[in-house]
C-alpha cells in the first residue's frame, strides 16, 4: 500500500470561486481610491452668459451704427451740397436784384410787405424785351428762382426737366441764348437725374442769362433817357 506525504494538502477550492473573490477585492480598491481622491468641482466663469451676451449685442450696434454712418455720409454731402447751390442762385438773384441790376426790372423789386414796389418798371421792362424778341430770359429768370425753393428732390427733378425742355432743348418754344457747355451741362445733369448737378449747371447757367438781361436793360435805359 503505498503511503501519501502527511505535510502535501491537497485543497480543492472551485476556480469560479476565486475569480468571484478577486473581482469583490478589486471593486473594494477601487471604491477606495475614488473616496480618497480629491474631489474637483468646475466653476462656472466669472462672466455670466447675461453679460457675454449684452457685451455681444452692444458691440453689434456699436459697429453698425458706425457702418451705417459711413455709407450715409457721401449721401448726406451731396444733400448738403445741393442746398448750398440752391441758396447760391437764390443769394445771387437777391443780391442783383438789391443792387438795382436788371434783375429788379425783370423780376420787380419787392417792399417789407412782399408786394413789388416797381410794378411800372417791371412792366416797361417786359414790353421791351417783347420787341427784342427776348422774353425767354426774363421767364428762365423766373422758372429758376422758382425752382431753387423747392425742397422735395424729387419734384426738384421734374420741374428742372420742364425747364429744360422750356428753355435749353434745341429748337424749344423759349430757346435762350446760353453757350453750348452750359447746355450741355444741364441736359447731362437731367440725364443723369442728379440734383446736385443739376443745381450746379443752373448755377453755371444763370450769370450768362444775366448778362444777356444786363445788355437789354442798357438798351431799355437808352430808350428811356431819348423819351
Amino acid at each position: 500500500m503505498s503511503s501519501i506525504s502527511s505535510n502535501r494538502v491537497m485543497t480543492n477550492v472551485p476556480v469560479d470561486n476565486v475569480k468571484s473573490t478577486e473581482s469583490i477585492q478589486g471593486k473594494e480598491n477601487q471604491a477606495e481610491v475614488k473616496r480618497k481622491a480629491p474631489s474637483v468641482q468646475f466653476k462656472k466663469d466669472s462672466v455670466s452668459t447675461n453679460n457675454v451676451s449684452s457685451a455681444s449685442s452692444t458691440l453689434k450696434n456699436l459697429f453698425s451704427n458706425v457702418f451705417s454712418r459711413f455709407s450715409r455720409t457721401p449721401n448726406q454731402n451731396r444733400v448738403n451740397e445741393f442746398s448750398s447751390l440752391k441758396n447760391d442762385i437764390l443769394k445771387y438773384i437777391n443780391k442783383d436784384i438789391k443792387e438795382g441790376g436788371s434783375l429788379k426790372f425783370a423780376l420787380g423789386e419787392k417792399n417789407k410787405l412782399g408786394f413789388i414796389s416797381n410794378k411800372k418798371e417791371v412792366s416797361q421792362f417786359r414790353k421791351h424785351a417783347e420787341k427784342e424778341f427776348s422774353t425767354e430770359n426774363i421767364d428762365f429768370v423766373k422758372s429758376a428762382k422758382d425752382l431753387v425753393k423747392i425742397k422735395d428732390t424729387e419734384k426738384f427733378k421734374e420741374k428742372f426737366k420742364e425747364l429744360c425742355k422750356t428753355f435749353i432743348e434745341r429748337n424749344s418754344s423759349k430757346e435762350v441764348n446760353l453757350p453750348g457747355s452750359c447746355k450741355r451741362e444741364m441736359l447731362s445733369a437731367l440725364e443723369k437725374a442728379d440734383v446736385k448737378e443739376m443745381a450746379k449747371s443752373l448755377r453755371e447757367a444763370l450769370p450768362q442769362i444775366i448778362k444777356n438781361l444786363d445788355d437789354t436793360k442798357y438798351r431799355f435805359d437808352t430808350t428811356r433817357i431819348k423819351l
